[in-house]
C-alpha cells in the first residue's frame, strides 16, 4: 500500500514540475512571455534592472561596436501570487522551494551601438610589373625598364610604396669599334734637295679598331720630289789642331788648316777658307792690389740707441790677372748709444674681407696689426680697423614663367608639321637674375610622308664627241634633283644622244717601237749609242709628220777612277805629357784625292806613344761622411764618420791621412720604464643575470725612474652575464575587417591586433598581428603606358639634309577602357649641312717641246679643274707635270783657227781661188765636222767673169708647232741654162720659235 501511495506522489510531482518547465519556456499561450521580454504580467520585467557598463570597443581602428545588457545577478522582484507546489517527501525529509528569477530563467535584451575610433593605416599596394622596354644600346652594355603602377595608395601612417620601376643591364657583348683616322697631313720636306728625293704625308689613328672593327687604311703615303740634277757643294775635311801660340803671353796666334775633299761642281757652293787663326794667350801678368790712407770717421748713423760710424780708404791699384786681394777698404765703430724712444708701428692693412651681404649694400673690414708698441714717449699707435660699405648693386631678381598652354593644330597634314605651345612669363629678370627660359616649344606633327613628284634639272651641254672625225656619238644628260616617292610621278629619260664630227679622218703617221740601243762607242770618259725605229703608216690627209726615225743618247759618262796621292811624312811634334805616357803625331797630305772609285787614300796621320815613365800620385780623399746614429740613446756611446780614398798615393806620392773620426754622444741618464707583473685571473661575477662585472689586477715589479714610461693600469673590469630572461609575447583581440583597399581590380580588407607585451629574449614569438581578405576583385581600367624614347637612329643621309628616328614601345597595352597609346615614332630632320664635294680634273695634255734639244731641258703638260672642291671636300692635285728631257749631251760644232791668206785665181778650176785653216775645237757629241778648205769664185778681167747671181727665196715654215725649232730657205737662180749657178745653190737654216698656246681641259 505504502508503495502505491509513494508511486502515485512521485507521478504527481513529475507532472507539476513538467507543468511549470513548459510555462517557463512559453509554450503555453495564455502565460508570461519570461524568455522574450521578461514580462510577467504585463509589466516589463527587464525595465526594472539597471544597465551594465558599456563594454570596450570591439575594433583598435575605423569603427567597431560596444554593447551592455541588464544586471541580472541579483534578486529580482516577484510579481503576482505565491505559488506552493507542495511538499515533497524525500528520504523522510520535506524540501520547501521557491522560483527566483535569475540569469537563467529571464533573458533581457541587449544594447549596441557604434564606437568612433582612429582611422585604419592603410599600406600601399602596387600592381604587377610590365614587361621589360626595349635595351637602349644594342651592344657596349645598356639599361632596360619596367614599371608597375600603384593600386592601393598609403594612408593614415601605413607602408610605404615600393620602387615603381626596376632597371636592369642588358647587351653587355662589347661593341665592335671600327678605326677611324684623322686627315691627311701636309707633304714633308722632300728627303733630298736635289736628284729625287721622296716626300711623306702622314694620318694618325683616332680610334683603333677593336672587336672585330674595320682595319685602319695606309697611315703614310709618299711621292717623289725634286727630280731635278744636285749641285755638288765643296766638301772639306776636319780641321786640324791648333799649331803652337805665336806668343807664351800677351796676346800670340795660333793657326789650324784643313784640306778640300770635294770640288764644287754644277754651281755648288765655293770652298770655305782652308785656315783659321785665333788669338791666344791673352791673359796678362798678375797686378797686386794698392790701397791709399785711411779717411776720417764719418758721422754717426743714428742719434741714440747705438750708431755706427765708418771711415774708407780708396784702391789707389786694383788687383789684375790673379794678383793678391785689396784689404777691407772701410772700419766701422759703435757710437751714441744712449736709448732712444720708439714711435707706434703698424703693418699695411689687410685685404678687405667678406661683405656682410651679396647685394643690398653690406659692410666689409680691413684691419692691420702693431708690430712696434710705442716705447720710451715714442707717438701713440692709429687705428687697427677700417669699414667701407660694398655690394651696393641690387640684388638679382630671377625669371619666372607661367605653365604651358596646351598644343595648337599641327602646321601640316602630312610630310611632317609642327605643333607649338606657349607660356607667359610672370616674373621678369632684373639685375643679373637668371634669364627666362624658351616661352614656345614646338614638336613635330603628322609625319606621315607626303606623295613626292620626281623632278630632274636642265640638260647639260653636249659632251666630247666620241670620235674626232668618221662619225661619232657625244652624250647630254640631266641629274634627278627630287626622285619620287610615296606614289609620285616617275622621272623621264636622263640622256641624250646626237651623232657628230662625219668629217673624212686623216691618218697620223706611225711608227714602230724603237730598236735596242747598239754598243756605246766609249767604255767610259762619255760614248754615244743609237736605236732606230720603222714606218708603219705613212701620213695621209694632213695627218701628222713621221717624228724621227733614229736616237742617240750619250752612255759611259762615269768618269775614270783616279786613285789617291799622298806626300811625304812631316817630322814628329812634341809629345802631350811630360811623364805618364804622351803621345807624338805626324801627318802628310794628299796630293792628289781618291776620284771615281779609284783607291782610297792611306792614313794621314800617325801617332807614336812618348814619356811612358809613371807620374808620382798624391793620396786624395773624399769628403766626411756625416756622422753615424748614436751607439746608444743614453748613457753614453759613440759615434763615427768615415771618407774614402778617391786616389791611393803611387810612385812616391803624398800618403793618405786618417780615414775615420769617432766622438762620444748621449750621456745622460737612461730612463727606467715601469714594468708590471702578469693578470690575476677575472673574480666572480656580480650578478647571475641582467648584466654584472668582474675584475682582475696586478701589480708593480720595477717602479718608473729618470722619467721612463709611467705605470699602466693596476686593474682591469669586464661586464658578464649581461643576458636577459627570456618574455613571451601577449597580443590584444582582433579587430573589425577595415575598408576595401581598392574600389576595382581586387582590393584587401584587414583586420588587426596589437602587441601588448613583446617577445624578448628567446620568450615565445608574437602570432600574426594582421588578418587579410580579398574584396572588390571587378577589373580596373589599365591606361597605356609606353617606355622612354630610344635614342635617335642613324640619319638617313650623311649630308644634303636626311631624317632619323627614334621610337618607343608600350610596355602595358590599354586595357578595360584605359586612356589609349600616344605615338609611338618621332622624326626629325638632320645632316642638313652641304655635301663635301671632291676636287675632279680633267686628262692631262701632252707634253709640250722639250726646252732644250740636247744637254738636259724639262717638258711640262698640264690639266684643268673641271669641278673644284667644295664644304670640305678634297682638294685638287697637281695641275701640272714636269719631266726632265733631252739629257743627251749637246754635239759641239768643230771652230777653226783664223783662215789663211786667199790663194791665187785658179783658171783651170772653174775661175776659183781657195784659202785653209787648222782645228781648233774639234767636233763632238755628233756636232758638225769642221770644213778646212773655202772655196769661192774669183774674177779676172776677161777671163773669169761671174755670170751667176744667186737669189733666195722666202722662208720655210718652222720645224715645229709649238716651242724652239728651225727654219729654211733655199736659192734660186734667174737663168737655170746657167750651170755655173746650179753648183752654187745652197740652202739656209735658222733656228725659230712658235708661242705653245694654253692647254684645254
Amino acid at each position: 500500500m505504502r508503495f502505491v501511495v509513494l508511486l502515485t506522489l512521485i507521478v504527481v510531482c513529475m507532472y507539476i514540475s513538467s507543468v511549470y518547465g513548459r510555462r517557463r519556456r512559453g509554450e503555453y499561450g495564455g502565460g508570461h512571455r519570461d524568455h522574450d521580454y521578461g514580462n510577467h504580467g504585463g509589466k516589463n520585467v527587464c525595465q526594472k534592472f539597471s544597465w551594465s557598463a558599456w563594454t570596450k570597443c570591439s575594433g583598435s581602428c575605423g569603427s567597431g561596436m560596444q554593447q551592455r545588457s541588464r544586471n541580472l545577478n541579483g534578486q529580482p522582484p516577484f510579481y503576482g501570487r505565491r505559488r506552493r507546489f507542495g511538499r515533497i517527501f524525500w528520504g523522510g525529509r520535506r524540501r520547501r522551494s521557491r522560483q527566483k528569477y535569475g540569469s537563467g530563467s529571464v533573458k533581457c535584451p541587449i544594447e549596441k551601438r557604434r564606437c568612433a575610433l582612429p582611422p585604419c593605416r592603410v599600406d600601399c599596394k602596387v600592381g604587377p610589373w610590365s614587361r621589360f622596354c626595349p635595351c637602349s644600346a644594342s651592344c657596349g652594355g645598356g639599361r632596360k625598364t619596367r614599371t608597375r603602377k600603384i593600386i592601393t595608395r598609403p594612408q593614415h601612417g601605413g607602408t610605404r610604396c615600393p620602387a615603381l620601376s626596376d632597371t636592369q643591364t642588358c647587351n653587355n657583348n662589347i661593341c665592335s669599334i671600327d678605326c677611324k683616322v684623322g686627315p691627311w697631313s701636309k707633304f714633308g720636306t722632300c728627303s733630298a734637295s736635289c736628284g729625287g728625293g721622296r716626300r711623306f704625308r702622314t694620318r694618325k689613328i683616332i680610334t683603333r679598331p677593336q672587336h672585330g672593327g674595320t682595319r685602319c687604311p695606309a697611315l703614310s703615303d709618299t711621292q717623289s720630289c725634286n727630280k731635278n740634277i744636285c749641285s755638288i757643294d765643296c766638301k772639306v775635311g776636319p780641321w786640324s789642331k791648333f799649331g803652337r801660340c805665336s806668343a807664351s803671353c800677351g796676346g800670340g796666334r795660333k793657326t789650324r788648316t784643313r784640306k778640300i775633299i770635294t770640288r764644287p761642281q754644277h754651281g755648288g757652293t765655293r770652298c770655305p777658307a782652308l785656315s783659321d787663326t785665333q788669338s791666344c794667350n791673352n791673359n796678362n801678368c798678375p797686378i797686386d792690389c794698392r790701397v791709399g790712407p785711411w779717411s776720417k770717421f764719418g758721422r754717426c748713423s743714428a742719434s741714440c740707441g747705438g750708431g755706427r760710424k765708418t771711415r774708407t780708404r780708396k784702391i789707389i791699384t786694383r788687383p789684375q790677372y790673379g794678383g793678391t786681394k785689396c784689404p777691407a777698404l772701410t772700419d766701422t765703430q759703435t757710437c751714441n748709444k744712449n736709448i732712444c724712444s720708439i714711435d707706434c708701428k703698424v703693418g699695411p692693412w689687410s685685404k678687405f674681407g667678406r661683405c656682410s651681404a651679396s647685394c643690398g649694400g653690406g659692410r666689409k673690414t680691413r684691419t692691420r696689426k702693431i708690430i712696434t708698441r710705442p716705447q720710451h714717449g715714442g707717438t701713440r699707435c692709429p687705428a687697427l680697423s677700417d669699414t667701407q660699405s660694398c655690394n651696393n648693386n641690387n640684388c638679382p631678381i630671377d625669371c619666372r614663367v607661367g605653365p604651358w598652354s596646351k598644343f595648337g593644330r599641327c602646321s601640316a597634314s602630312c610630310g611632317g608639321g609642327r605643333k607649338t605651345r606657349t607660356r607667359k612669363i610672370i616674373t621678369r629678370p632684373q639685375h643679373g637674375g637668371t634669364r627666362c627660359p624658351a616661352l614656345s616649344d614646338t614638336q613635330s606633327c603628322n609625319n606621315n610622308n607626303c606623295p613626292i613628284d620626281c623632278r630632274v634639272g636642265p640638260w647639260s651641254k653636249f659632251g666630247s664627241c666620241s670620235a674626232s672625225c668618221g662619225g661619232g656619238r657625244k652624250t647630254r644628260t640631266r641629274k634627278i634633283i627630287t626622285r619620287p616617292q610615296h606614289g609620285g610621278t616617275r622621272c623621264p629619260a636622263l640622256s641624250d644622244t646626237q651623232s657628230c664630227n662625219n668629217n673624212i679622218c686623216q691618218i697620223d703617221c706611225r711608227v714602230g717601237p724603237w730598236s735596242k740601243f747598239g754598243s756605246c762607242s766609249a767604255s767610259c770618259g762619255g760614248g754615244r749609242k743609237t736605236r732606230t725605229r720603222k714606218i708603219i703608216t705613212r701620213p695621209q690627209h694632213g695627218g701628222t709628220r713621221c717624228p724621227a726615225l733614229s736616237d742617240t743618247q750619250s752612255c759611259n759618262n762615269n768618269n775614270c777612277p783616279i786613285d789617291c796621292k799622298v806626300g811625304p811624312w812631316s817630322t814628329f811634334g812634341p809629345c802631350s805629357a811630360s811623364c805618364g805616357g804622351g803621345t807624338k803625331k805626324r801627318t802628310r797630305t794628299v796630293t792628289t784625292p781618291a776620284q771615281h772609285g779609284g783607291q782610297a787614300c792611306p792614313a794621314l796621320s800617325d801617332t807614336q806613344s812618348c814619356n811612358n815613365n809613371n807620374c808620382p800620385i798624391n793620396c786624395q780623399v773624399g769628403p766626411w761622411s756625416k756622422f753615424s746614429s748614436c751607439s746608444a740613446s743614453c748613457g753614453g756611446g759613440r759615434k763615427t764618420r768615415t771618407r774614402k780614398i778617391i786616389t791611393r798615393p803611387q810612385h812616391g806620392g803624398t800618403r793618405c791621412p786618417a780615414l775615420s773620426d769617432t766622438q762620444s754622444c748621449n750621456k745622460n741618464i737612461c730612463p727606467i720604464d715601469c714594468q708590471v707583473g702578469p693578470w690575476s685571473t677575472f673574480g666572480t661575477c656580480s650578478a647571475s643575470c641582467g648584466g654584472g662585472t668582474k675584475t682582475r689586477s696586478r701589480t708593480v715589479t720595477t717602479p718608473a725612474q729618470h722619467g721612463g714610461q709611467a705605470c699602466p693600469a693596476l686593474s682591469d673590469t669586464q661586464s658578464c652575464n649581461n643576458n636577459n630572461c627570456p618574455i613571451n609575447c601577449q597580443v590584444s583581440q582582433w579587430t573589425t575587417f577595415g575598408l576595401c583597399s581598392a574600389s576595382c581590380g581586387g582590393g584587401t580588407k584587414t583586420r588587426t591586433r596589437t602587441v601588448t607585451t613583446p617577445e624578448q629574449y628567446g620568450g615565445k614569438k608574437c602570432p600574426a598581428l594582421d588578418d587579410t581578405q580579398s574584396c572588390n576583385n571587378n577589373n580596373c581600367p589599365i591606361d597605356c603606358q609606353v617606355c622612354q624614347w630610344s635614342t635617335f637612329g642613324l640619319c638617313s643621309a650623311s649630308c644634303g639634309g636626311g631624317t632619323k628616328t627614334r621610337s618607343r614601345t608600350v610596355t602595358t597595352p590599354a586595357q578595360h577602357g584605359g586612356q589609349a597609346c600616344p605615338a609611338l615614332t618621332d622624326t626629325q630632320s638632320c645632316n642638313n649641312n652641304n655635301c663635301p664635294i671632291d676636287c675632279q680634273v680633267g686628262q692631262w695634255t701632252t707634253f709640250c717641246p722639250c726646252s732644250a734639244s740636247c744637254g738636259g731641258g724639262t717638258k711640262t703638260r698640264s690639266r684643268t679643274v673641271t669641278t673644284p672642291a667644295q664644304h670640305g671636300g678634297q682638294a685638287c692635285p697637281a695641275l701640272t707635270d714636269t719631266q726632265s728631257c733631252n739629257n743627251n749631251n749637246c754635239p759641239i760644232d768643230c771652230q777653226v783657227n783664223t783662215w789663211g791668206e786667199w790663194g791665187a785665181c785658179d783658171t783651170a778650176n772653174n775661175c776659183r781661188r781657195q784659202r785653209t785653216t787648222t782645228v781648233k775645237i774639234p767636233a763632238s757629241n755628233g756636232g758638225k765636222p769642221c770644213n778646212l778648205t773655202q772655196v769661192e769664185d774669183c774674177q779676172i778681167p776677161d777671163v773669169c767673169d761671174l755670170e751667176c747671181e744667186l737669189q733666195y727665196k722666202d722662208w720655210g715654215p718652222c720645224s715645229v708647232t709649238c716651242g724652239t725649232g728651225t727654219r729654211t730657205r733655199i736659192t734660186h737662180e734667174p737663168n737655170p741654162n746657167k750651170s755655173r749657178c746650179n753648183q752654187f745653190s745652197t740652202t739656209q737654216t735658222e733656228a725659230c720659235t712658235v708661242e705653245c698656246a694654253p692647254s684645254k681641259g
